[in-house]
């Protein structure tokens, strides 16, 4: 698209769609390289990219360290589904614990709702199989 990685003179492993994507990435900035951006708008700094662009990610060869950003209101017509043993949060702050946060688990024994209070996370409720 039109000024899309515009003036990104270096980097690897990039995709940008839209017009404006990645526009204001640079070799001057760290992990200016394996992103996934897609977007259709100017926003005006680096920094505005990754939390207003439509679509954000970094690419990275172990799968949970990559990262995928929907800045959008998303719909999803089916189910979605989650591997068993993983939490799933919900955080006040995005990838930072705070107290008040919430997180629920579920594994072969039932399904638990936690509660960060303290600094730990404690089990306010579980149903148990």
């Amino acid at each position: 698209g039109y000024n899309t990685g515009k003036t990104l003179t270096t980097g690897v492993g990039n995709v940008f769609i839209g017009a404006y994507a990645g526009m204001y990435q640079t070799t001057a900035v760290a992990g200016s390289s394996n992103l996934l951006i897609i977007d259709g708008l100017d926003r005006g700094a680096i920094g505005n990219e990754p939390i207003n662009s439509l679509i954000y990610g970094v690419f990275n060869a172990t799968s949970s360290s990559q990262k995928l950003n929907l800045n959008a209101l998303v719909f999803i017509k089916h189910d979605l589904e989650q591997t068993r043993g993983n939490y799933q949060y919900h955080r006040q702050t995005l990838n930072q614990d705070t107290n008040g946060d919430w997180r629920t688990y579920a594994d072969a024994n039932g399904f638990y709702v936690q509660k960060r209070v303290s600094g730990a996370y404690i089990t306010i409720q579980e149903i148990l199989a």
